[in-house]
């Protein structure tokens, strides 16, 4: 019998796979999508990156139920860095921050199993928490970076 930890350890990597090989997510398109947090660091000049983070299960098998049951959600950042500091640099880092956003959105929404990676119940859903906008160093040129952190959070039973 396959734990939460494996369920939520197969979702992870099939959101991975899943949102690598969307149109407009690829490495083709310069996007990073990585299954861990990523330094800025570690990015080549006009690469930016959806990174997915920690996982919080909160779990919990009702009486008679057999199996394991837990709602993962699974932390997320979508970062995009444009180099130049002035208005026109902060604005297209804005722009395009929301459409990756918008992509990694509309590809769980399309897909609630992503790949039937997710078990049921399911009831798969992406949640944005903020726009951060931040002027960087990017390796001695001014940048600008904008942010947006997110949650893909499910619910899973295992039996």
């Amino acid at each position: 019998m396959p734990s939460i930890a494996e369920a939520v350890a197969d979702a992870k990597d099939g959101i991975c796979r899943r949102l690598s090989t969307t149109p407009g997510l690829t490495e083709a398109d310069g996007i990073w999508v990585a299954s861990a947090v990523v330094s800025p660091d570690e990015l080549a000049p006009g690469t930016n990156v959806v990174s997915l983070g920690d996982v919080t299960i909160t779990s919990g098998t009702p009486p008679g139920l057999a199996g394991d049951q837990g709602s993962p959600s699974l932390a997320g950042l979508v970062e995009v860095t444009v180099l130049e500091g002035d208005e026109t640099a902060i604005r297209k880092a804005r722009r395009q921050a929301a459409e990756l956003m918008g992509l990694v959105k509309a590809t769980i929404a399309a897909d609630p199993t992503v790949d039937n990676t997710i078990q049921p119940p399911g009831g798969t859903r992406v949640a944005i928490s903020a726009l951060s906008e931040t002027p960087v160093d990017w390796k001695g040129q001014a940048a600008r970076r904008a942010t947006y952190p997110f949650t893909v959070s499910w619910s899973s039973h295992v039996a």
